[in-house]
């Protein structure tokens, strides 16, 4: 499968910054709280990170990425550094979460930077009517091949539902620090599998944190929030809407330092503004990619329209299903 892309013909994807983000914020998985107590200026992870990453396409390679995380005092600010094997860049990004929303400033070059506000769960959203597309879809099949598709997808169910399962053992002793080994399953297939450190943290938990940036569904992200610890060494699934990524994750080194507040802001730069709409996929109409009047999965891509009429022409033209929330889109107001 093949990640989102924004494009004028009216298929629609997510930028780099909300997956970098994510990325950042998945290094800190299955913290409780996300610094440890006796760090009262900050902390910096330098992290190695091995796989496909979220935001790779599909003919993207495994790549080993190396990811510096800075946190203020309180865990409520991230700045996330990335270099990439073979790449003379590095890729910045800025997570705050000290307002009403988590902020996302994505560092360009040239003292630019995209800024998003949005609750990012829509990741989740997005992926749980993709899903329910595909079990609509295996209903219509025959008995037999009905039941070969749910064996190969064994993470669907008939019903849609996701049970996940948490084990909590006694670890290894990762950089120093005692660990428990956490692993969390949804539905048979392995979300986290990792080393966390028992460390005693402040700041309150980053629950809410997590769902907002979409990484996990509310049901994994329900039964991670009593774990509490630093997540040293393991291997993440992160199951995106149209495919999922499985990465390692392995800290090098864990500081406590001074961090200058002035690395968590923007002020100074130029903001670039993002795309205010795109093409509608049936009649090429002017539609906001945020509110759009519908939309459909056609081959790992999904595509906009401006309003009902245009999708139900879409859906009906290549045989798809409506999923609840495609049949409860509503068109933007004052197109």
């Amino acid at each position: 499968m093949m990640s989102q892309r924004i494009a004028r013909n009216g298929s629609f994807g997510w930028s780099g910054g909300y997956i970098r983000a994510c990325i950042g914020a998945l290094c800190l998985v299955c913290c409780q709280g996300i610094l440890p107590a006796q760090a009262l200026q900050g902390t910096q992870i330098e992290y190695q990170t091995t796989g496909l990453l979220p935001g790779t396409g599909r003919d993207e390679k495994p790549t080993r990425v190396t990811q510096l995380i800075t946190l203020d005092a309180t865990g409520s600010k991230l700045l996330y550094k990335e270099t990439r094997e073979g790449s003379p860049g590095m890729r910045r990004v800025v997570l705050r979460t000290d307002g009403p929303q988590p902020v996302i400033y994505e560092l360009l070059g040239g003292d630019r930077y995209r800024e998003y506000r949005e609750d990012l769960n829509q990741l989740q959203k997005e992926r749980n009517v993709i899903e329910e597309n595909e079990i609509l879809r295996a209903k219509r099949l025959n008995q037999k091949e009905r039941a070969v598709f749910f064996k190969e997808n064994y993470w669907l169910r008939p019903d849609g539902s996701r049970e996940v399962k948490v084990s909590r053992e006694p670890g290894r002793k990762i950089l120093g620090y005692s660990c428990d080994r956490i692993i969390a399953t949804e539905n048979g297939r392995v979300i986290v599998d990792g080393e966390v450190a028992r460390l005693p943290t402040v700041g309150g938990g980053p629950f809410q944190l997590y769902r907002k940036l979409g990484a996990f569904s509310d049901e994994v992200l329900q039964s991670l929030s009593s774990v509490d610890g630093i997540l040293l060494k393991g291997k993440i699934t992160v199951v995106h809407p149209l495919k999922a990524n499985v990465f390692e994750v392995e800290a090098r080194r864990v500081d406590n330092l001074p961090v200058d507040p002035k690395i968590f802001e923007v002020t100074g730069l130029t903001k670039v503004e993002e795309p205010t709409e795109v093409s509608c996929s049936t009649c090429g109409k002017a539609t906001n990619p945020k509110a759009p009047g519908g939309k459909a999965w056609l081959e790992d891509v999904s595509h906009l329209f401006c309003d009902e009429k245009c999708q139900r022409s879409f859906v009906d033209r290549y045989k798809l299903e409506k999923s609840k929330e495609s049949r409860n889109a509503k068109p933007p107001e004052n197109r």
